[in-house]
């Protein structure tokens, strides 16, 4: 029985560059160390380990179309070719993984997809790296029907937008602003993220961070009710105790006034401070 296959695609490099060098280093010791043992046991390879002569791009798109899995390597972001064959693996809907160096950012198109970080010179980042590869493929491995990057759902808008239900069509037309309206709100964040700012936690309770198929899920389920289905619970606020400057109890708004000598609040029913005895002696020494 064949072992189920993994294509590596990524910058590669040179020989004897620093390219090739990390590149060698992560092929070896992260991914191959964890997709070559069990549970997975897979046949990794990359473009220059493929045995057969002929044309190289005609093998390198079967595999990346064919393979049980492809991991994406996307360290290098000036290299089209990656991205190229990405947007492939994307286009077919079957299961990938992406990776990217530490220290790197992902351009906006990928910005949303989950990655792993990695660091090859650091042992630590790259047991790290190992955990997190085993986790992720065993995820989309489990369910590799449920693959949801940015093609599939773009595609999955225009499916909608074109469908002569009108219930779809309208789904499509929501789930089309709801990607512009990501799209704006990732380049108003400096960091490519909205998750530590007010909004993007707003927009995070709205679920607008969730894949088009759960959108479209969660808004059948509501019965086509675009305000149930995705506008966020209403926003809860304690505000801090306040204490009476008279009698230190504490006090509440309607319970109180505001002292004359100083604009403190204080209760009503709490008599104003006595004033100082006149008259009193001096404790100073004669």
């Amino acid at each position: 029985m064949a072992k189920p296959s993994c294509f590596v695609v990524g910058p590669i490099g040179e020989e004897g560059s620093d390219i090739r060098k990390r590149s060698d280093d992560l092929l070896t010791y992260i991914i191959k160390d964890v997709l070559e043992s069990a549970p997975f046991n897979m046949q990794v390879d990359r473009a220059d380990e493929m045995p057969k002569p002929g044309l190289i791009p005609t093998q390198v798109i079967e595999r990346v179309v064919n393979a049980d899995l492809v991991v994406a390597d996307l360290a290098d972001l000036k290299n089209p070719n990656v991205f190229y064959e990405l947007a492939l693996r994307h286009a077919v809907r079957k299961p990938v993984v992406h990776l990217l160096l530490v220290g790197h950012k992902l351009p906006f198109d990928v910005s949303a997809q989950r990655t792993i970080y990695y660091q090859t010179t650091d042992l630590s980042s790259a047991a790290k790296a190992k955990a997190d590869l085993k986790k992720h493929v065993e995820a989309v491995l489990a369910n590799p029907e449920s693959a949801d990057n940015p093609i599939s759902a773009a595609l999955g808008v225009l499916d909608l937008l074109e469908s002569k239900d009108a219930r779809e069509q309208g789904l499509g037309r929501i789930l089309q602003e709801l990607t512009d309206l990501r799209g704006e709100v990732r380049q108003l964040q400096p960091s490519g993220t909205t998750s530590a700012t007010p909004l993007g936690a707003a927009l995070r309770a709205a679920n607008l961070g969730m894949p088009a198929t759960e959108q479209q899920r969660k808004f059948m389920e509501s019965g086509g009710r675009w305000f149930e289905a995705f506008t966020p619970p209403p926003l809860s606020f304690t505000p801090p105790p306040l204490f009476c400057a008279n009698c230190r109890e504490p006090i509440g708004l309607l319970d109180s006034v505001q002292r004359s000598s100083d604009g403190a609040l204080i209760h009503r029913r709490c008599p104003p401070p006595a004033p100082p005895p006149t008259g009193t002696p001096s404790t100073s020494a004669s």
